[in-house]
């Protein structure tokens, strides 16, 4: 039983990394999106 609840909570903590690697992956992919908006606007102005 030990070693179920062991897996158990390790794969918790694995699936929570992955949910937190994918959050931060979307974060990132945003801040891109919203630069190469920015640069965009720089270019149409000059």
């Amino acid at each position: 039983m030990k070693c179920r609840k062991m897996l158990f909570a390790e794969s918790n903590s694995l699936i929570r990394k992955v949910k937190e690697a994918t959050l931060a992956q979307k974060q990132k992919e945003r801040e891109f999106i919203q630069a190469r908006r920015a640069i965009e606007c720089i270019k149409m102005v000059i």
